[in-house]
């Protein structure tokens, strides 16, 4: 349940993001700009999706595969609402306090090959969000 909320709460982040951007009405900004918006909503759209896709693994019963989405997701939405802390920061570090909390209910969240199983995930999401950073225009 708490992953379903999660993956609900980085959907209407994502939502209100490009509603938050579209608000702003500032339409002459660089290409570069416009082009880290359109990566940031892909992004969010992929943390929600690893969620969702997190949740029909728990209820599955497949604990381990889903906790590696989880841990994809959670990883990927604090690394991004630290980056984005005075924007839509907040609502992303929810979203990751949700998906810990999901993960935490798992029942394998133990030992060594546990926590290195699941550095994968956390060193690709973020890859991505520092290659996708990278890419639209440097920091």
């Amino acid at each position: 349940m708490l992953a379903i909320l999660g993956a609900a709460a980085a959907a209407a982040t994502d939502w209100g993001y490009r509603l938050l951007i579209a608000s702003q009405g500032v339409p002459n900004l660089p290409g570069g700009y416009w082009s880290r918006v359109d990566f940031v909503t892909v992004f969010m759209a992929g943390i929600a999706a690893a969620a969702l896709g997190g949740a029909v693994l728990l209820g599955l019963r497949r604990e381990t595969a889903a906790s590696l989405l989880l841990a994809a997701a959670l990883t990927g939405s604090a690394a991004l609402g630290v980056l984005a802390i005075f924007s839509i920061g907040l609502a992303l570090l929810v979203v990751a306090a949700l998906l810990a909390l999901a993960m935490a209910g798992c029942s394998s969240t133990t030992g060594w090959r546990w926590l290195a199983a699941h550095l994968v995930p956390l060193a690709v999401s973020v890859g991505v969000l520092v290659a996708g950073i990278g890419l639209t225009g440097g920091w």
